[in-house]
């Protein structure tokens, strides 16, 4: 269970409490959380504004930027 809040807080936006009750209701990995979004089957209040803006832009949000 660790692992996956440690996964879910690499999500611009999703702090503990957040990583820990998205992993709670059965999300393990950025895809099942896009593809909830993309159904409107994620409860709306599970996801901040900004947790939905880290979800959209996770991977450029994980790249490093040069210098």
């Amino acid at each position: 269970m660790r692992l996956g809040i440690r996964n879910m807080t690499r999500i611009w936006g999703v702090g503990p409490v957040m990583a820990a009750q998205l992993v709670n209701s059965g999300y393990k990995n950025i895809r099942q959380i896009r593809d909830a979004l993309e159904y409107n089957e994620l409860p709306a209040k599970l996801l901040s504004r900004n947790a939905k803006v880290g979800v959209e832009f996770y991977e450029e949000f994980r790249e490093k930027m040069d210098r």
